[in-house]
């Protein structure tokens, strides 16, 4: 009986040793050293991974500081621009208001060059007078030349009146040059801001991709570092679990 039970127990630790020696440890050191190299090339490819989201950060940081900046010179260009733009407004109403001024002045011009020229012609040209009656009626010489005296006057004061228009006329249309001097002025530099707008405005966008593209990298980054970490904890659980199977097998093989 006591052979028996002997038997038994040596057949047990020939079945583990049987077992133990069907894997040759070169292929389980093999095996081992695969890992800890694929551990190792994890672990560097994280740190690439970390060197590229500092880079990212980094650029993220100056360029946000940039476009901050940028956004200023953006926002006075925008000032300018609009304040170039209502002064041209406003020179434009005055123009408006001037160039009906002038259409007022040069009709009241006409219509006083048409009264005096007919009078005028009906003197010198027709031998006739408006004032005809007046002229005949006169009671005397004295009277005659003192009638005539007051058209000379007459016509003396429409001849003020027309240069006194002609005057207005030509200040106004001196005014009217002045103001489209003005607004030329005006409008190069209203050109000119919306050109330094532009150029702002392109520079902004140029920061703007470069900002998303680094955000992007950093993304990237992360979720590459997050990946590597993910397979590096499943390496390091797998050798610590071959580590252990072989602990385990030699103690059953003892």
């Amino acid at each position: 009986m006591a052979n028996n039970k002997l038997s038994m127990r040596i057949a047990a630790v020939l079945l583990s040793t049987t077992m133990l020696a069907s894997v040759p440890l070169s292929t389980i050191y093999a095996e081992d050293e695969d890992l800890t190299n694929q551990l190792s090339g994890i672990e560097q490819q994280m740190q690439e991974a970390g060197n590229r989201k500092a880079n990212a950060e980094i650029t993220i940081t100056n360029v946000s500081e940039q476009l901050h900046q940028i956004q200023v010179e953006l926002d006075q260009a925008t000032a300018n621009l609009k304040s170039y733009e209502q002064q041209r407004m406003a020179v434009e109403n005055e123009i408006v208001k001037n160039e009906k001024l002038l259409a007022e002045a040069q009709a009241r011009l006409a219509t006083r060059e048409g009264v005096f020229n007919k009078r005028v012609r009906d003197i010198y040209i027709n031998g006739r007078l408006s004032y005809l009656e007046v002229i005949i009626g006169a009671k005397d010489f004295s009277d005659f030349a003192n009638r005539v005296e007051m058209l000379r006057r007459i016509i003396d004061a429409d001849i003020k009146l027309i240069s006194s228009i002609k005057t207005e006329r030509e200040e106004i249309a001196q005014r009217k040059a002045e103001l489209e001097a003005d607004r030329a002025k005006v409008v190069e530099l209203e050109n000119k801001a919306r050109e330094t707008q532009a150029v702002i405005q392109k520079k902004k966008d140029e920061q703007s991709a470069i900002l998303a593209q680094a955000q992007n990298d950093k993304a990237v980054a992360e979720q590459m570092q997050a990946d590597l970490q993910a397979s590096s904890d499943a390496i390091r659980a797998m050798l610590q679990q071959r580590a252990a199977e072989r602990v385990a097998a030699a103690a059953a093989a003892a």
